[in-house]
Order: structure tokens, then C-alpha cells, then sequence
């Protein structure tokens, strides 16, 4: 049986430049933590970026270097199908990081594009038109509010919440019971 894996990070920015600064996984079918870590990026932490996700410099001092999480976010990767929210950016962020320490090769580029965007997935069952006759994106935290799902522990914008959201996203597009956009 394959094993589904939801994974979310956090950044220094969304430039070119930026860099992860949280990683989380959990178990898609169990909301299990497989891996949840801070990681010390080589670049600033944007105010913008800190303003949404909390995360200061000063959070990241003993965290450990992206070289140090990138083996098992690999073997993770690997190991079963990973749903990622907004998987364009997310694994951007993932081959930004890791090329910054050498660590690019046909293993990491082969994982990351074998991840499912449940954000395209939703879009497409949601199904609110946008001007150019495709569907529009919706963030998570609408997609959240739009499904009804209730989750008022988790705060938004930190690694391991947003993947229990991304969670209970995905299981309504599994169960292909979205409710759609009634306009």
C-alpha cells in the first residue's frame, strides 16, 4: 500500500533567493508528524515573509542547516506520494535550498516533480472560473472556509498546520465530496 505524505514549507521570502526555514510532513491518512523542524537559512528572513509565518532570526539560531534535514526530506520524498498545496512554489523553494549546498541532482529534481499540487486538484473540483476560461486558485485558508472544515486550533502559516489543512483539503478531493462555487 502506498503511503501519502502532505508537506509544507516556510521561506525567507518568495524571491529567487529565498530559502526554506520550516519544513513539515505528517501522514496524510493519520495527521502523524513525520518530520517538523526549523532550518537555518544563509539568507535574511524578510520582514514580510517573518510578518506572515512568525519565524525570527532569533528562532533559527540552534536550528539545524538545510544540509543537515535534506536526507530525510529526500528518503520522505521517495517514499510514498507526497501532496503538496501550492506545489509550484513549495518545491521551488525545496531545489532553491537545496542548490544552494550542492545538493541538486537527478534524485532530488525526479522526487520533487513526482509531487501532486492539491491546490490544482481542488481547483478543479471547487471550480470558480477565472477571466482566462480556466479555474481559479484558491489559498488554503479560503479553501478551508469554503469546505466547511472546521480546525480552530491551527494557525495558519506554520509548516506542520498548514499541512493538517492541506490534510483536510485533500481528503474532500479524494472523497470527491468539494462542495463547488455556487457564484
Amino acid at each position: 500500500m502506498t503511503k501519502h505524505y502532505i508537506l509544507d514549507t516556510e521561506t525567507t521570502g518568495l524571491d529567487d533567493q529565498a530559502e526554506i526555514v520550516e519544513i513539515g510532513v505528517i501522514e496524510a491518512d493519520t495527521g502523524k508528524v513525520v518530520l517538523q523542524t526549523l532550518v537555518k537559512p544563509t539568507v535574511e528572513i524578510g520582514s514580510k515573509a517573518q510578518e506572515v509565518h512568525g519565524i525570527s532570526g532569533s528562532m533559527l539560531l540552534d536550528a539545524p542547516s538545510y544540509d543537515k534535514v535534506h536526507k530525510q526530506l529526500l528518503d520522505i520524498l521517495q517514499g510514498g506520494e507526497v501532496h503538496i498545496y501550492n506545489k509550484k512554489f513549495d518545491t521551488r523553494l525545496i531545489y532553491q535550498t537545496a542548490n544552494k549546498f550542492g545538493l541538486v541532482n537527478d534524485e532530488l529534481i525526479q522526487a520533487l516533480e513526482s509531487t501532486h499540487c492539491v491546490m490544482l486538484q481542488y481547483a478543479d473540483l471547487y471550480r470558480q472560473p477565472n477571466s482566462r476560461g480556466n479555474f481559479r486558485y484558491q489559498t488554503l485558508v479560503n479553501a478551508i472556509a469554503q469546505q466547511n472544515i472546521q480546525l480552530p486550533e491551527l494557525t495558519a502559516h506554520r509548516a506542520v498546520a498548514d499541512c493538517e489543512m492541506t490534510r483536510h483539503v485533500w481528503r474532500v478531493c479524494q472523497q470527491n465530496s468539494v462542495i463547488p462555487y455556487s457564484g
